[in-house]
């Protein structure tokens, strides 16, 4: 990994941070999001999560612009590298359009109209999994899979991971492809990667529609968690009505609790 401003090395070391006022906030630290996924779905220690490095960069650009990256490196002989990148900007007044929705919660998102020909894009050529073959953009999937199985023999598990946080749904085409070539151990990486998805881009938004308060919480953020449902973790419950409305950040007793985009108070 290496990062540079203007033609000079930044975040040489790990963790530590990166600042530019008003232009730019980095930080690069453990990733905790992915790993408290794993942990709070499976509770033994053999898992993805376990052979995998996992790091976050966090960027805080101007008018509340931020972009998470989060890095995967494998551990030994474990094959899991990746790269997850999420944008997520405050919602317009005007509206807004998106690739991966409109800021409201909704899970309506065009993938396929959102989608970029290989000759515009910047990715030379590489086409991720999330993109339909309808599209004409991508070669039909292998009928080869790693483990002797058919492509479709992957639907019900991939469905079966995705399905807890209700934005996962989205990706059980891209998750079946990417079992069929990596095998059964991707499942678990995928359904921590649909709970930062949600989390990103759909759990503030949730929390303001669902979450019953009688009265707005004061000094804390809050979100709607579907992780709650089936782990009483710090925060959940918080409005004494639903199990996923979960309360964040502050200075007090949740600010180890993340607040997905601008529910940070």
């Amino acid at each position: 990994f290496a990062m540079t401003w203007d033609g000079s090395k930044i975040l040489e070391s790990f963790p530590s941070e990166f600042s530019v006022d008003g232009l730019i906030r980095v930080r690069y630290m453990e990733d905790n999001f992915y790993q408290d996924s794993a942990d709070e779905f499976h509770q033994q220690r053999n898992n993805w999560r376990s052979r995998t490095t996992l790091r976050l960069l966090e960027l805080s650009l101007p008018q509340g612009v931020r972009i998470t990256v989060a890095l995967g490196t494998n551990v030994g002989s474990w094959i899991m590298r990746f790269m997850d990148v999420f944008i997520t900007m405050p919602f317009q007044a005007s509206g807004q359009d998106g690739h991966c929705g409109r800021a409201v919660g909704d899970f309506n998102i065009d993938w396929e109209g959102s989608a970029v020909a290989v000759r515009e894009s910047l990715l030379s050529g590489t086409v991720p999994a999330l993109l339909s073959t309808k599209t004409g953009l991508v070669s039909a999937p292998s009928t080869e899979c790693i483990e002797g199985e058919e492509p479709e023999d992957n639907r019900v598990p991939c469905e079966s991971v995705l399905a807890p946080s209700e934005f996962g749904m989205l990706f059980v085409n891209a998750c079946m492809q990417d079992v069929c070539s990596g095998g059964q151990g991707i499942l678990e990486y995928y359904e921590a990667f649909a709970m930062r998805v949600f989390h990103e881009y759909a759990a503030e938004a949730q929390g303001k529609q669902r979450c019953a308060f009688p009265v707005e919480p004061h000094g804390v953020g809050y979100f709607w968690d579907p992780r709650c449902r089936t782990t009483a973790s710090l925060g959940c419950g918080a409005d004494g009505v639903h199990d996923e409305c979960r309360l964040c950040g502050g200075s007090g007793t949740y600010a180890a609790v993340q607040c997905p985009g601008t529910a940070d108070p």
